[in-house]
Order: structure tokens, then sequence, then C-alpha cells
């Protein structure tokens, strides 16, 4: 996760809504900002913590032991045991996900108040619990529906996105520990999601880590380049207050 990505001037985004809009709506707009920022930073730990947890185990033992690091073979009385690891390491990886999951929607509900769509009738969404990423998406200017879109309609946000709802309104996706074979050898091993169906849509398993660490990477470029998308837009629009 430690890659290097352009930057989303946030201080440009507060100023240009307070330019336009006053400090009344700067207010509600910092909070959203908070949030969402806070949430990139909650995916990125949690994914830390689950890499972490799960490869503590495995220090000093080879890929070819990797089963019987996690059958507790090798658990000494005075420490967590593999078995706790793996625990943590899943617990992790669930948070991440719920992270992940909700980082679209907080984008969205902070884009509503970003650019002023509650004090205009045209794009007034009237319920708070009505201001969803699919509303919000309608009402986007181009530029930034098209960020936005490929954003949420991307497989693996979809992904995400059944995977955390199925946990969520129904059971928790099985997370095992599974060792790949090639030729007699482990070629890989670590945490699965194991399969499942959700809607019309199945998922065959995959492996945690790297499902995470994908999403989240993509997920920081888009969000990245909606920021500066709306920018730009904020940076073309006149002042509304006197």
């Amino acid at each position: 996760m430690n890659q290097v990505r352009k930057r989303w001037n946030n201080d440009e985004t507060r100023g240009q809504v307070e330019r336009i809009f006053g400090r009344d709506q700067l207010e509600k707009v910092r909070s959203c900002l908070q949030a969402l920022n806070e949430r990139i930073y909650f995916s990125e730990y949690h994914y830390r913590q689950a890499n972490y947890f799960i490869k503590k185990p495995m220090e000093g033992r080879t890929s070819d032991e990797a089963m019987l690091v996690f059958l507790g073979a090798f658990d000494e009385d005075d420490e967590p045991g593999a078995w706790e690891h793996f625990r943590f390491s899943h617990a992790h990886a669930f948070a991440c996900v719920q992270n992940l999951h909700s980082l679209p929607d907080h984008l969205a509900y902070f884009a509503y108040w970003a650019l002023g769509m509650d004090l205009d009738e045209k794009t007034r969404i009237q319920r708070l619990r009505d201001i969803t990423r699919t509303e919000v998406n309608k009402r986007l200017p181009d530029p930034l529906k098209e960020v936005y879109s490929q954003l949420v309609a991307d497989e693996s946000f979809v992904y995400i996105d059944d995977l955390n709802n199925h946990s969520k309104h129904r059971s928790l996706i099985k997370v095992s520990y599974q060792t790949k074979f090639e030729i007699d050898q482990v070629k890989e091993h670590g945490l699965q999601f194991g399969e499942f169906t959700f809607g019309d849509r199945s998922y065959p398993a995959r492996w945690v880590l790297e499902t995470l660490r994908k999403e989240h990477n993509r997920q920081s470029k888009f969000i990245v380049a909606f920021g500066n998308e709306l920018n730009a837009t904020l940076q073309a629009m006149p002042a509304r207050v006197g």
C-alpha cells in the first residue's frame, strides 16, 4: 500500500467551498471530508494489521511448514498461538472490507455538500437518509460522474460491496488459511475468502490480502482523481455569497 500517488489538495477544496457558498456550508463540508480521510486511514490500518498478524507466526518458518504452523505445531505457551493470530487477522480483514465498502458512500455524501446540491431545488435531496451514492451520482457534473462511476462500477468494488452486504445481512463469508501447491511444493499460502453468491452474482474463493491491497490502491487513485476534478469544478464556479 506504500504507493506514490498524486495528492488532492483538501485546503483548496475547503477554500473554494467557503468562497462560493460561505462559512456555513464549509462547516457542513469539513466534517464530511474528515470522515472520508479517516475511512481511508482506517482501511489502510486494518489491512496492515491483518497482514502483520497472519505473517507473525510464519517468522523463521518456510512455506512448506505453513499448515503445521496454523495447526499450532510450533506454538509456545507464553505467547498467543497461531490460531489467535489467525483470528486477529481475520477480524482486521473484515474491518478493512467494511471501510472499503463505505468509502464511496462517504465520498458521495461529501460531494453533495461540497457542490452545494442542498442549496439548489434542482439537486436538493429532501431526506438525509436518501443522500446515497446512486442519487448523488445522478446529480454530479459529467466530469465528476465519469470518475465516480469508474470508482463504483469496477468488478473489484462490486465484489467488496457484495462481500460486505452478505456478511452484514446474512452471514460472515468463511475465511480460512489455505495453501496452493505446485509440483508438491507450496507455491502460495495465506488467508482466503470463501466462495459465495449474492443476488445473481457468484464469486470463487479469493486471497484476502491481495484482494484488499488491490482495492485499497484502486480506490485511493480514483478518490484523488475525484478530489482534483472537484477542485477544478469549484474553481470555475462563481461565488453565491456576498
